[in-house]
């Protein structure tokens, strides 16, 4: 079937709340999208390099060498891994390690056919996320006062302590007794999460279109199409429906019903039948797909772009910690932390993704710069300590450089899933 993209009409769009902007036009067509077009990064490239894909090409070399290293740190006992930095500018690796490297490791770094450096941890990822799970399961008396809130807590990725990021003054967090007892150091910093065509898409639907669930009022975007239980479903934000509600594309047209709802990794199933494309570009002009290769672990330091209905494609987003806990709420499914989120920041500070864009894809461009793979959902952004100027659907939305998403691996294991490509 030949895929149609028309914005939303006003009357479907005056149900959305807070996770939706006021729709563009009724009726107005968009063009059909096509293929085999590079996803565009306006954005400067980095010294040293001559272009994106370049920048990418080495990004793919650096993270292939992260995978083999942290697969050889997984089969240590008692493993002093802390963490992993991949730095695409500096063309290098740094592995974070607690005590000795062992030699298993370091013959594993020694063969990756890249820069590796290797430096020493005060902790190791085990006693960070044993420290970090004893905040996130804290009562709720122990993270506020009267001038402060943990919004959220992560590992730093060098192995010197936690990060946690609050909403209001961070000096006055340091005396909260979740922080004072973490029980390693801890840095504070300031972060307020919130939950954050493409106008319609057809079957089978492509990742970055627009969806609507009428019962919980809240507009969002696809994500990825995998294939799980003997058929092809779509992956989005849990908190953009319950199990069991009907979501609809940006048409009106039934998607299919809501599955799988995980709240507290903020992510569901579509059962709708799905593809390996996501759209970029737009919303609404200059609209195109890309094809997915595959789906690949977030490395701290990697690029990634992001695709929402109502924000388009924005690239030059850096992801900066990995495996963090947010305290948001309430959302359709009740108050609740999301574990295992990635935190990724836009480097020139501008829209990294808004409301409206929960659920979309979040993507590494392929050195072919025609392809992308997997990354991730997005979940929240920190539009109200880092607003922005909205860039697609503008007025009506909150938007931030500064972004949280739930990680494709992560949907995939707990799905039993595999990744739609094309």
């Amino acid at each position: 079937m030949r895929k149609r993209v028309w914005f939303l009409a006003p009357a479907v769009a005056a149900v959305l709340l807070s996770l939706a902007g006021p729709a563009a036009e009724a009726g107005t067509p968009l063009a059909q999208p096509t293929t085999k077009r590079e996803v565009p990064i306006t954005d400067p490239v980095p010294d040293g390099f001559s272009s994106w894909q370049e920048v990418m090409a080495t990004q793919e070399r650096l993270d292939r060498a992260a995978d083999q290293i942290t697969a050889a740190a997984t089969g240590v006992r008692e493993s002093g891994y802390a963490g992993l930095v991949v730095e695409p500018e500096a063309r290098r690796v740094r592995l974070y390690w607690k005590g000795a490297l062992p030699s298993s490791v370091r013959t594993v770094v020694d063969a990756t056919g890249v820069s590796v450096t290797v430096a020493s941890a005060r902790y190791s990822e085990r006693q960070l996320q044993a420290a970090q799970d004893r905040i996130g399961n804290a009562p709720a008396a122990s993270l506020r006062n009267a001038r402060s809130r943990v919004t959220a807590v992560s590992p730093m990725p060098d192995g010197s302590g936690l990060r946690v990021s609050v909403e209001g003054s961070t000096i006055d967090a340091t005396s909260l007794t979740a922080v004072r007892d973490a029980g390693v150091e801890v840095t504070v910093d300031s972060a307020a999460p919130a939950l954050g065509s493409r106008g319609n898409d057809s079957p089978p639907y492509f990742g970055g279109a627009r969806t609507v669930n009428f019962s919980a009022a809240a507009g969002c975007t696809t994500g990825f199409g995998i294939f799980a239980s003997g058929r092809t479903m779509m992956v989005s934000a849990g908190h953009c429906a319950r199990n069991g509600d009907q979501v609809f594309d940006g048409g009106s047209d039934l998607m299919g019903t809501a599955i799988g709802v995980l709240p507290s990794k903020d992510l569901m199933l579509i059962d709708a039948r799905s593809s390996g494309v996501v759209f970029n570009g737009g919303p609404g002009t200059g609209e195109f797909t890309n094809r997915v290769t595959g789906a690949g672990a977030n490395r701290v330091g990697d690029f990634v772009c992001t695709s929402g209905a109502l924000s388009g494609t924005r690239c030059n987003i850096k992801i900066v910690a990995l495996n963090e806990t947010v305290l948001v709420g309430p959302t359709v499914n009740g108050t609740i932390n999301v574990t295992g989120l990635v935190r990724a920041e836009q480097q020139n500070f501008t829209n990294a993704g808004g409301q409206g864009d929960s659920g979309g894809p979040v993507f590494a461009v392929g050195a072919d710069a025609t392809t992308v793979s997997a990354r991730g959902t997005i979940t929240a952004l920190d539009g109200f300590n880092q607003p922005v100027t909205c860039t697609g659907v503008i007025n009506g939305r909150l938007c931030s450089w500064r972004i949280w998403y739930a990680s494709i691996n992560t949907a995939l294991s707990l799905y039993g899933g595999q990744i739609l490509t094309s």
